[in-house]
């Protein structure tokens, strides 16, 4: 029954209003550094290890999305493995990001 779900189409969300930025809402939920508590999930700082500016050595989860990944690391078999390349960013490596698509 799932396996059905995973080929389905993702639906489109339309914007009302692209002039407003989308809202977000702290959730309080604390950040977890990945992969030191699990030998199947990896870690490869991406932009850390492209040299931008600002960007972390380590990688954070919230607390919650974590767990998640904990879980469906443990539905894999076995012999499997995850690479985790972006977390949480802070907000200077969010703007370098969208400069450098948007010159491009």
């Amino acid at each position: 029954m799932m396996q059905g779900k995973l080929f389905q189409p993702i639906d489109v969300l339309k914007a009302t209003n692209r002039q407003q930025p989308p809202s977000m809402q702290e959730n309080s939920e604390p950040l977890i550094r990945v992969g030191e508590d699990d030998a199947r999930i990896f870690v490869k700082p991406i932009y850390y290890l492209q040299h931008i500016p600002h960007s972390l050595k380590s990688l954070y989860l919230r607390d919650g999305a974590y767990e998640r990944l904990k879980q469906a690391v443990r539905l894999l078999p076995e012999n499997y493995r995850v690479i985790v390349y972006d977390g949480y960013r802070p907000l200077q490596v969010q703007q370098f990001l969208f400069r450098s698509f948007r010159n491009k």
